[in-house]
């Protein structure tokens, strides 16, 4: 799943400069996919190994503005 800082849970909306985003975390064996869909539909995505199970995670905008730190963790039991 993917997490933030502020108690986020999977599919929660990333918000920054007026502007919100859905990411989306895909598990596969040994890596993950985090997602957001480009304006025409397409899929833009990221690729984290499993061994990067809690790095922490900035994304930045083209305009170098930096958005909401993110980190993979463990889902809660």
């Amino acid at each position: 799943m993917l997490w933030a800082e502020i108690n986020a849970i999977e599919g929660d909306t990333l918000a920054g400069s007026a502007v919100s985003s859905i990411y989306t975390v895909s598990p596969f064996v040994g890596y993950y996919h985090i997602s957001i869909d480009h304006n025409d539909g397409t899929p833009l995505f990221w690729t984290l190994t499993s061994g990067a199970m809690c790095t922490k995670i900035t994304l930045q905008r083209a305009n170098n503005n930096l958005n909401q730190l993110w980190c993979l963790l463990d889902a809660p039991q």
